[in-house]
């Protein structure tokens, strides 16, 4: 398997790869009409079409429609699922939803089992909750574009 760095993904496909984190879907402060978006679905969507991520809103080019939105959650949701891939119209060509399925059950839903197995999630929950009480979720976000 050939890895590439997003760097790498944006010069060579002008594609745009984000990864998010939040620590549930609950209580992350992003909104729509007024309301927290708690439905893991519909809180993929807006942060890949309305949500600023360093000052540009939308993931991908304009135009292009490419960007790939990786959504991470600490915490498993009602329906047990923690993680989101949010893929494009300019994609979806080259990542179709069973190309991203593939990806979430060979690679994501593992390492997410194995992190899950492990004292990190107790550690990463206290640490942040003691450390920096007043950081919103969206500062947990892990952008890839050029000049990161």
């Amino acid at each position: 398997m050939t890895t590439i760095s997003g760097r790498q993904a944006d010069a060579n496909t002008t594609a745009e790869i984000v990864i998010y984190t939040i620590s549930s879907f609950v209580g992350h402060g992003i909104t729509k009409d007024g309301q927290e978006i708690q439905d893991r679905d519909m809180l993929a969507n807006c942060i890949f079409n309305e949500v600023s991520l360093d000052g540009v809103k939308g993931i991908g080019k304009k135009g292009k429609d490419n960007g790939v939105l990786s959504l991470y959650s600490l915490e498993r949701d009602a329906g047990g699922g923690s993680i989101r891939i949010e893929v494009g119209k300019g994609l979806e060509g080259d990542i179709t939803d069973g190309t991203a399925g593939a990806i979430l059950e060979t690679y994501l839903v593992p390492a997410r089992n194995e992190y899950e197995n492990t004292e990190m999630p107790k550690y990463l929950t206290r640490h942040f909750t003691t450390q920096w009480p007043s950081v919103p979720a969206r500062s947990a976000m892990l952008p890839v574009r050029p000049g990161f």
